[in-house]
């Protein structure tokens, strides 16, 4: 809450990288250009170091894909310690993390998103916990292409998630 009303780059961004962070963020809002995996150091309020992958996605009107754009999501995936991490990866996500009845259309749209590059927004999935709690997720995806080049290969796929499970159940 304390981050809300404070010009993002000024407030988080070291000075040495503001100048491509606001280019960036600049872009996608007013060119409608969406960003991936942007590596950017970040300084804590205790002013410890940490990394973040940051990618956009910009919101338009009615979900249409040419519409004006409304605003900018900014999405910041903390990499400082991926070692912590790295027993997720070795296991197949949708075979150790998503429901059986739909792991079909969950793989389709990850196959999508790495065969084509195609991206996805707003995908709602029931997803279970180590504790076999049940947990309603929104899923996005974006693609890394080689090189930030926007036409790229894909090179892998970033799938970030939203627990909605309040809402879900209201």
């Amino acid at each position: 809450e304390e981050a809300l009303h404070h010009p993002f780059c000024e407030t988080f961004v070291l000075p040495k990288l503001r100048g491509s962070v606001d280019h960036l963020l600049q872009r996608a809002l007013l060119e409608g250009k969406q960003m991936s995996n942007y590596e950017l150091e970040f300084r804590t309020k205790s002013n410890e170091l940490r990394h973040l992958l940051l990618s956009t996605t910009t919101r338009r009107a009615s979900g249409n894909e040419t519409g004006p754009v409304l605003g900018v999501m900014v999405f910041a995936q903390d990499i400082t310690e991926v070692a912590m991490h790295e027993e997720a990866l070795h296991h197949p996500f949708c075979e150790t993390f998503v429901l059986p009845k739909l792991r079909g259309s969950v793989d389709h749209l990850l196959q999508r998103a790495l065969l084509e590059g195609k991206q996805m927004s707003n995908y709602e999935l029931e997803f279970r916990t180590k504790s076999n709690e049940l947990r309603h997720l929104l899923l996005s995806t974006t693609t890394r292409r080689a090189s930030g080049n926007e036409t790229g290969p894909v090179l892998g796929v970033m799938v970030f998630a939203q627990d909605i499970t309040e809402v879900a159940m209201h």
